[in-house]
């Protein structure tokens, strides 16, 4: 992934040398070029979460899947952040201050191309859990069911967990049983689920909770956000998002495996959370959540990052409203399960107060998710942000002149598949003088400034 920033700063220092006006032929050049002017780095190639910002023995494990699968890192922070959900809410709830309560349910999904090692992350993340699950006697991870089902299994069961590589979690959710997504929706937050049944007993879960961690390729996941009966009754706003940027440089091939230790560390703090988190025998879904609670100066901060969303509500999370008015709530979420894992490692109660540490790195990571999530859910198509991401990708080749069909190649397929898409991205790099496109005999060449490889760290 390109470093945008530092690229434009180097462009923006071989400017200070530059000829200046219309029709500019840079030093080494006989091609005549518009007037460089660079791309603002697009606000939705987001820097990915730090790891660190997670507890350790999961920051470990967090970093150490990044490195040995050569995945972006958002993905195993998330995937981490719902299976931290999947056990807390088994147990605790969080009192934010009086008539503020939030459950620690969270939905998540990860939007990734085909190919970028989705599956493998997922049996690293989850194969462990799901093992000491079996191990222990215990079993509150649900899969591809219908809505009526997932219903039931919450009233006999508990708190359910859903954890897929694939998306067709979504399909059951908005109809491929011919049902509606209320299910979903009340066991996000924990409101009453009935369901009546014709001719059987009603299904009646008083206090449901379902957290949901789904990987999915992204044109699957367009089809998803663009369904109304899940974005217009505010499903696609309970998700948290990541969609890190595409790859512009090849992956290692030879990267170190993941440490033993890391690996035997993270497998014992799983031990650990799945024992604390084992819920008092009881009618399931009905027993009393134990109550956490921020600390003073944790709750300023949340206020202080409440205040700021609110106005940013008015001006540029606007457009993404759903999703941005429920941001807090999933901060506050966040705080505490990271807290919650750092107590449990540390084999004391959760039931302390939610620090103010805690609450910045919860906040930090909102910030990431917000900007991933103007990018899934706003604007499908940026042409300044693909034409950066093919700049990045050429400057790795030393930005080579070719002809323009070998260029368009490098455009990615989907995007290529829809012409107007092609012709903004090129439209983009020749106004803004980083392309010039001209004719060669028979042959329709495309050459970069040299301006460019002149900046090229």
């Amino acid at each position: 992934m390109g470093n945008y920033d530092d690229w434009y700063e180097r462009i923006l220092r071989a400017l200070g040398t530059s000829p200046a006006g219309a029709g500019l032929k840079p030093p080494g050049s006989k091609t005549y070029f518009a007037p460089l002017c660079p791309l603002q780095p697009p606000r939705e190639n987001p820097l990915p979460p730090n790891p660190l910002w997670l507890p350790a023995p999961l920051a470990a494990f967090a970093a150490g899947l990044t490195q040995s699968l050569q995945v972006p890192p958002d993905m195993p922070v998330l995937l981490l952040l719902s299976l931290l959900a999947a056990c807390m809410r088994r147990k605790y709830t969080l009192c934010v201050r009086g008539g503020w309560q939030e459950e620690l349910s969270l939905y998540t999904v990860c939007i990734l191309p085909p190919a970028e090692r989705k599956s493998a992350a997922f049996s690293a993340v989850y194969s462990p859990f799901v093992r000491l699950q079996h191990e222990m006697g215990m079993s509150f991870s649900a899969d591809d069911v219908t809505p009526e089902k997932l219903a039931e299994m919450l009233s006999k069961r508990g708190p359910l967990y859903i954890a897929s590589a694939e998306g067709g979690v979504f399909e059951a959710m908005y109809g491929r049983y011919g049902a509606s997504p209320e299910v979903y929706l009340k066991a996000h937050d924990g409101d009453p689920i009935r369901v009546d049944r014709i001719g059987r007993e009603a299904v009646y879960c008083p206090r449901p909770g379902l957290s949901i961690a789904v990987c999915a390729q992204p044109q699957f996941m367009q089809e998803v956000i663009q369904n109304p009966a899940l974005r217009g009754r505010g499903l696609i706003g309970r998700f948290l998002y990541a969609a890190p940027p595409r790859r512009t440089a090849p992956r290692r091939t030879d990267p170190p495996p993941l440490a033993a230790e890391v690996s035997a560390a993270y497998e014992q703090f799983l031990r650990r959370l799945l024992e604390d988190t084992l819920p008092p025998d009881s009618a399931p879904g009905a027993q009393e959540l134990l109550p956490l609670c921020f600390s003073a100066e944790a709750y300023a901060l949340l206020v202080s990052f409440a205040d700021e969303t609110e106005l940013a509500l008015l001006d540029e999370l606007e457009p993404i409203g759903d999703w941005a008015g429920k941001l807090v709530g999933k901060t506050a979420r966040i705080a505490a399960l990271l807290h919650s894992a750092d107590c449990i490692r540390q084999g004391i109660s959760p039931q302390t107060e939610i620090t103010a540490h805690w609450t910045q790195n919860a906040i930090a990571l909102a910030r990431v998710f917000t900007t991933h999530a103007q990018n899934v859910l706003g604007e499908a198509f940026c042409a300044e942000r693909e034409a950066l991401n093919l700049c990045e990708k050429l400057r790795h080749q030393g930005f080579p002149t070719l002809p323009l069909s070998d260029l368009k190649k490098q455009i990615p397929y989907a995007l290529r598949a829809a012409p107007e898409h092609t012709a903004a991205i090129l439209r983009t790099l020749t106004d803004n003088g980083y392309l010039a496109v001209y004719e060669q005999g028979d042959v329709t060449v495309a050459e970069w400034n040299p301006l460019l490889s002149d900046t090229n760290p």
